[in-house]
């Protein structure tokens, strides 16, 4: 295998659960991989891996953030039209839940998704059906 295919197969490996970072050096030792070549795999297979794991991280945190913004929005429609701030609003008083009902979902989402936890609704069904 060329140094290119090394990082693929064990980025993948370990992403996969079937290795841990720290087992990689001792495999490529195994392996007869020159030490040049280890230090360079190694370095490539961590970089890749902290770079997935920091994108999956934003995601979560921008898809919170928004939730949170959208839940403020929310709250002020609902406030205000009881407050009776917006005479037009008065008559659609429940106009206001449906933002809050929309960034409590997607703050849960949010949470879920860096927890590592599928955010998608009926995930276990799918999960059980699988195995």
């Amino acid at each position: 295998m060329t140094t290119s295919e090394l990082i693929g197969y064990y980025i993948e490996r370990v992403q996969r659960g079937e290795i841990t970072f720290d087992k990689v050096r001792p495999e490529l030792v195994q392996r007869g991989i020159t030490e040049n070549d280890i230090r360079t795999i190694v370095r490539q297979v961590d970089e890749e891996l902290q770079n997935r794991m920091l994108s999956g991280h934003n995601s979560s945190n921008r898809l919170i953030v928004g939730g949170i913004v959208v839940l403020t929005i929310g709250l002020i429609i609902t406030v205000s039209a009881y407050a009776g701030l917006f005479s037009t609003i008065r008559a659609y008083i429940g106009f206001g839940y449906v933002p809050i009902l929309a960034g409590i979902s997607m703050i849960i989402s949010g949470i879920r998704r860096r927890n590592g936890k599928d955010a998608k609704f009926g995930s276990r069904m799918q999960n059980k059906e699988k195995t």
